[in-house]
């Protein structure tokens, strides 16, 4: 008899073992999926990413001739779930700090940074100290590297006729990169932001169809923000 309770003890046990883990992975679900439906709601940039946003060199480069930018105008068109796939080992050549380090967007806590340049833009510095740079692919890729990790992950690629300009961390898990963006009926472009929360993997996009906006952001980076280097 005693053999029996026993074995009833341990199957009811099993049972709810299996019923907790069923719970969990329901749970795991349904976290992802609210953290999307959050993001969803929200369809303007907040009041924390605005202020960001306009301590951003473009914002500032670009409140100077335009003081009524007013970046609540920007809204989502599109939010994802990035799995972040694209990874390599990180193995900077031997000048890659000397050459690009003043234009690198690091997070607060320093554990990581924002490669705006690397693939774009071929910079090296001569014999003079001078930084010259020679235009790369058509196309613009953004990377994030981890430093504690070494390793560099690609955020964005973009085809030829968009462009990043310019990015600011959020925290030390979220970040915004600023630039232009083809519309999807590619008859034209739009200044876009994209905001990535590296925690839960979600991206948003917000666009706006401005055309002063947009004049200012083309060019932005070798105008204003790479404006040491002599691009050739």
């Amino acid at each position: 008899m005693k053999k029996i309770f026993l074995f009833s003890v341990g199957i009811v046990m099993a049972l709810s073992a299996c019923n907790n883990k069923g719970d969990q992975q329901a749970d795991k679900t349904i976290s992802v999926e609210d953290s999307l439906i959050a993001d969803k709601q929200n369809d303007s940039l907040s009041a924390k990413n605005l202020a960001l946003i306009n301590e951003t060199g473009f914002s500032k480069f670009a409140q100077r001739s335009t003081p009524q930018l007013n970046w609540s105008k920007f809204k989502v068109t599109k939010f994802w779930q990035e799995d972040f796939q694209n990874k390599t080992a990180f193995l900077p050549e031997n000048n890659y700090y000397e050459s690009y380090g003043q234009f690198l967007k690091y997070s607060p806590d320093s554990s990581k940074f924002i490669d705006l340049d690397s693939y774009n833009i071929a910079i090296k510095k001569n014999k003079s100290g001078v930084l010259t740079g020679d235009s790369q692919e058509p196309e613009t890729a953004v990377s994030l590297v981890d430093l504690g990790k070494k390793e560099k992950m690609q955020l964005i690629f973009l085809g030829p006729g968009n462009s990043i300009e310019d990015a600011a961390w959020i925290d030390n898990n979220s970040l915004v990169l600023i630039g232009y963006l083809e519309n999807d009926a590619a008859t034209g472009t739009n200044a876009a932001i994209w905001q990535y929360n590296l925690s839960t993997k979600n991206v948003k996009l917000y666009e706006l169809s401005d055309e002063e906006v947009l004049k200012k952001l083309r060019n932005y980076s070798q105008r204003v923000r790479l404006k040491n280097v002599i691009i050739r």
